[in-house]
């Protein structure tokens, strides 16, 4: 048992394989609509920068409360309530200009990256499994981002859209690694 809420260490990788493809798919439709129909369409576009952090918020609930709750994995309560945080930001920057959105987006990719780092150190300890390493990597590459966008955002009028859904694809291809690699390890390992 894992200590954090009776699931074995397979069932609780089983949760987060699912839950990484889940996240990959969710990322990957969000950054396609973001190319297709927020680009023509302001208030799409809106829309679409409104819902990407509170879903962040939303999945990182369920996944804190599918490995013991968020009491006992504080990188992610401290990520739900920025991801929340940063939804609200977002709908005032929205009320500015396209240069604010970008900086809030890029204060809440760097916070929200250095939580998920936190949180897939915590992973890796607990399951001692390379895939978890793919998620740290995804942590840092957040960060980064994120110094990017608040710099972006000193240039007159950046594309923003197009921006925050290149940001989401990144993070898709992260989240669809990590299952990948889970599954495989899966094929390669069979439980007895």
């Amino acid at each position: 048992m894992n200590g954090y809420t009776g699931f074995t260490f397979a069932s609780q990788e089983e949760w987060l394989k699912c839950y990484y493809f889940f996240r990959a798919g969710f990322a990957a439709a969000w950054a396609e609509a973001a190319f297709t129909l927020g680009c023509p369409s302001s208030l799409f576009a809106m829309t679409l920068l409104i819902v990407y952090p509170a879903w962040d918020a939303v999945a990182n609930v369920i996944d804190a409360e599918r490995s013991g709750g968020l009491g006992n994995n504080r990188m992610q309560a401290i990520n739900v309530f920025i991801s929340g945080l940063a939804t609200l930001a977002v709908v005032v920057a929205l009320q500015m200009s396209n240069n604010s959105v970008l900086a809030v987006f890029g204060a809440w990719a760097i916070l929200s990256g250095l939580l998920q780092l936190g949180s897939a150190v915590g992973r890796w300890k607990r399951f001692e499994a390379p895939w978890a390493m793919v998620m740290i990597l995804s942590g840092v590459q957040s960060a980064w981002v994120g110094a990017f966008f608040i710099w972006l955002a000193r240039s007159p009028e950046p594309p923003l859209i197009t921006n925050v859904a290149g940001y989401a694809a990144l993070g898709a291809i992260y989240f669809l690694i990590s299952a990948i690699w889970m599954s495989v390890n899966d094929l390669r390992h069979p439980a007895s």
